[in-house]
């Protein structure tokens, strides 16, 4: 077995043992756990414990001021759209011109992610936010361990290409100030359209929106349509898990272990498509445990999936808006010939 593949079993038992602690406390979304661990998972033993940090910095910051703007604005729809939009514009801004990107934008994602669900359940919002803090804590702290562990041995990695960890993304201020207004309408648009066509899992499609926009409206839509691959591909295996007997504990988890290592073993490659791998294995996650563990039914399952897929559908659709509108402002400004 190489360096990767000790990785991805390693982290695919992180999952395993995060979601089976969340569920031993009684957590409601054990699956907050495991996407936690997922998204840390990084061959880099510094990039895990510094993204570890700041994803959860980031969410206890996002979950207090989320819950205080959220009772501040409860029951007043334009006020809440107009905080869903700060928000929003705040972490795209964030992401593009901020060290420590990933706190801002954990941050601003957790008070977006109370805003959205103080729109469908305002009587549960200290508890959701008291439940995704413990639960995203559980996921990165069983994450970080096994990864020392397992990376003990072996010589430290050198850092992937790219931004060191809590470095600005570089852009300048005319570009970070057009895409978080670009984001701020995307995210302003879903609870509108949401509400306007009855669909399902508000928080799935505004969260599945925010984490995809990229500064580069090709790289959004490549990525939309690679989380729509891998969405398509784990929620397949999840429904696959649905008929197991509810009583086969060990089973389900078996089944959770198997299609986690895979997903993660595409995620942590080097692969164009290694991000199929990340959305693949959220996306399990997302469909194969629901409440207090095997789901028995495969109405959550269907809803989960269709938030994920309505969230990156609204994205594609918006990022070929705005292609189109460029071009034909690229066009409108060329000089004749």
């Amino acid at each position: 077995m190489n360096a990767l593949d000790r990785l991805a079993f390693a982290s695919a038992g992180a999952v395993c043992l995060a979601v089976s602690a969340s569920l031993w406390l009684g957590l409601p979304d054990p699956w907050w756990s495991a996407i936690s661990a997922l998204i840390v998972a990084h061959p880099d033993r510094g990039a895990v414990l510094s993204k570890s940090v700041m994803r959860f910095i980031g969410t206890l910051a996002g979950a207090g001021i989320g819950f205080l703007v959220a009772t501040q604005v409860e029951g007043a729809p334009t006020l809440q759209l107009a905080a869903v939009f700060a928000a929003t514009a705040f972490a795209m801004f964030a992401k593009l011109r901020f060290r420590y990107a990933y706190a801002w934008m954990m941050a601003a994602l957790m008070v977006v992610i109370m805003l959205y669900m103080s729109m469908v359940s305002p009587a549960d919002l200290y508890g959701f936010a008291h439940d995704r803090v413990l639960e995203i804590l559980i996921g990165v702290l069983f994450a970080t361990g096994v990864n020392r562990l397992v990376s003990r041995a072996e010589p430290k990695r050198s850092q992937a290409p790219g931004a060191a960890p809590g470095a600005a993304a570089g852009a300048d201020r005319p570009e970070a100030v057009r895409w978080a207004l670009i984001a701020g309408s995307t995210a302003v648009a879903i609870p509108i359209v949401w509400s306007t066509f009855e669909l399902p899992s508000l928080v799935q499609i505004g969260v599945t929106v925010l984490v995809v926009l990229d500064r580069e409206t090709a790289a959004a839509r490549e990525r939309g349509l690679q989380r729509l691959y891998g969405c398509l591909l784990g929620g397949l295996l999840g429904l696959l898990m649905v008929p197991l007997p509810g009583d086969s504990y060990l089973l389900w988890l078996g089944g959770l272990f198997v299609g986690t290592f895979l997903f993660l073993r595409l995620h942590l490659s080097r692969s164009r498509w290694a991000y199929v791998g990340t959305q693949a294995a959220i996306a399990l996650a997302l469909c194969a445990i629901t409440g207090n563990g095997p789901t028995d039914t495969i109405l959550p399952v269907l809803n989960r999936l269709a938030g994920i897929l309505c969230g990156v559908t609204i994205l594609v659709v918006v990022t070929w808006v705005v292609d189109g509108l460029l071009a034909a402002s690229r066009r409108d400004r060329s000089p004749a010939t």
